[in-house]
């Protein structure tokens, strides 16, 4: 599983493609991980168990009136499974969110370094921090433009960063900084149609 890369011991720290300003259990965190791995939503499923209730209702209207009732028990039988299996679903996507939360959270407090001071005149209205532009450039922008799943993996791991408590790590600087950054400019323009879509 992807908690076996966070261990220093299989960590590389020479790999100079992303070692330099973005912390390296970082890069493979967030690379290991899925969609699943860090969208828990009760009410998807809420959603989801109205839909199939619906649907047996509707199949049991039918079946009252259809002279090919073995489709319809066929139907009927597979959706009453699947809204029996929602429950379970429920339980398990619940404790897999809680035991992802509760590695970013053990594991998040060096990925971004020593926050810098955008308070005074000086600073730019977006952080120059290099630890959040190679974030950008080496995770977020290559993987959000694969497809609109990894692009709400991206959205999604951003906000789970922000939800942990992530130290030196502004949800609001890493959203500024992106719509701002030359990477996000340069990307558009070299992207497919679908892929600047998924952006």
């Amino acid at each position: 599983t992807w908690r076996a890369f966070l261990d220093p011991a299989h960590c590389p720290s020479d790999c100079p493609a992303f070692s330099t300003n973005v912390d390296t259990r970082l890069f493979y965190t967030f690379w290991q991980l899925a969609l699943y791995d860090v969208n828990y939503s009760a009410d998807v499923y809420d959603t989801e168990l109205a839909k199939l209730r619906a649907a047996a209702l509707q199949q049991r209207e039918e079946l009252s009136v259809s002279s090919d009732t073995g489709s319809i028990q066929t139907n009927l039988q597979r959706i009453e499974e699947a809204i029996a299996q929602i429950p379970g679903d429920i339980a398990a996507h619940e404790a897999h969110d809680r035991t992802v939360l509760a590695q970013l959270r053990e594991n998040c407090a060096v990925w971004f370094g020593d926050k810098l001071s955008s308070n005074s005149e000086s600073a730019p209205a977006y952080p120059a921090n290099p630890t959040y532009a190679a974030f950008l450039q080496d995770c977020i922008l290559p993987r959000a433009v694969n497809s609109c799943f990894d692009a709400m993996f991206c959205a999604r791991f951003l906000f789970r960063l922000h939800e942990s408590g992530t130290e030196h790590f502004s949800i609001f600087d890493a959203l500024g900084l992106l719509v701002h950054s030359n990477a996000l400019f340069a990307t558009l323009f070299t992207c497919t149609p679908v892929q600047a879509d998924n952006l």
